[in-house]
């Protein structure tokens, strides 16, 4: 008896969690289309498959730096001098993080 309880408790608990999720309330929007794998932020994710190796020139206050990726998606950085070598490697980085 307890576990049939227990199964309908978690069943009604879903169902209004669900509810809350798929409805805005006030001037915010309904939090269920964020989280939806479609249209949500993870649609933004990369699949991870880099399969070939991308070149991308930057220009940087000091100059112009190479960036090469290989098949592993590893940035290799070329650069003329330190500070344009320093420059594109936080833009690798925060390219990469966002």
């Amino acid at each position: 008896m307890t576990k049939k309880l227990l199964g309908v408790l978690i069943l009604l608990l879903s169902i209004i969690f669900i509810y809350l999720l798929g409805t805005p309330h006030g001037s915010s929007p309904a939090l269920g289309f964020l989280l939806s794998p479609t249209h949500g932020f993870w649609s933004n994710i990369e699949d991870g498959s880099h399969t070939e190796s991308k070149i991308q020139h930057l220009k940087t206050p000091d100059g112009v730096a190479d960036i090469v990726y290989d098949e592993n998606h590893i940035p290799h950085i070329f650069a003329g001098n330190e500070k344009t070598l320093y420059y594109a490697q936080g833009y690798v980085m925060a390219k990469d993080r966002l």
